[in-house]
């Protein structure tokens, strides 16, 4: 199991890689970048389509947006 608590998503993005990559990992909870925060200053990396986690493959992954 994995699962989060109130990281932005530039963690959520390298977590989800991680759980991904990992068969041993089954279930996860990792919707705590919609709960609570007022702002998201991040660029790339992963996207909800509803409940549902999308990552990008492409190598550019996550990153913070310094002009925010």
């Amino acid at each position: 199991m994995m699962g989060g608590m109130l990281e932005s998503r530039i963690a959520l993005s390298a977590k989800l890689h991680f759980v991904y990559s990992s068969p041993n990992i089954l279930f996860y909870d990792m919707d705590t970048c919609m709960l609570g925060h007022l702002a998201d200053p991040c660029v790339g990396g992963v996207t909800y389509d509803g409940y549902h986690l999308n990552i990008d493959d492409t190598p550019k992954g996550a990153d913070a947006d310094d002009t925010f």
